[in-house]
């Protein structure tokens, strides 16, 4: 019962991660500058994004769902609107969601491959530069097929006895 208080919790400050920087970094642009509105809205997903990992970690019994869910979030911070020029926040947030995804998973089971990150990060590297295709298609597509390649690689791993 105490897990699943803490994944709502979890699940909550992730979510605040995801919407209060764009409400912050407006509200300190309207109020002061862009330059206070940024650091604002930095503040505020470094804090939320920060307790929602602490939360994770603190779950005593790991479930898949609560491993993949800072990718999550970090997916739909990706695809949001983009508020900061360029897609170097997206990219930075999507790779600290693959890390602490990753993580959890080797928290989970020992057994995942190392290399399971890897598909992971290049989707966050393809945030950065990619975008070929206009709004956030080809980054859901992008890390839809990251996820599942990891996703293969882990199953393959824990399956094998």
């Amino acid at each position: 019962m105490r897990d699943r208080y803490i994944i709502l919790f979890s699940v909550i400050f992730l979510a605040a991660a995801v919407l209060l920087p764009l409400i912050g970094l407006g509200i300190g642009w309207y109020t002061w500058d862009a330059t206070t509105g940024l650091y604002l809205g930095t503040g505020l997903f470094l804090g939320f994004m920060a307790l929602g990992a602490f939360l994770l970690f603190q779950v005593e019994t790991q479930t898949w769902l609560t491993v993949i869910l800072p990718y999550f979030f970090s997916v739909i911070y990706t695809v949001s609107p983009d508020l900061i020029p360029f897609g170097i926040d997206d990219a930075a947030v999507n790779a600290a969601g693959s890390a602490l995804t990753y993580t959890l998973a080797l928290r989970k089971d020992s057994r995942t491959p190392r290399w399971t990150i890897i598909p992971l990060l290049l989707a966050a590297l393809y945030t950065a530069f990619g975008g070929f295709i206009p709004g956030g298609l080809d980054e859901i597509i992008a890390n839809g097929i990251a996820i599942l390649i990891a996703g293969y690689g882990v199953n393959r791993a824990t399956q094998d006895e």
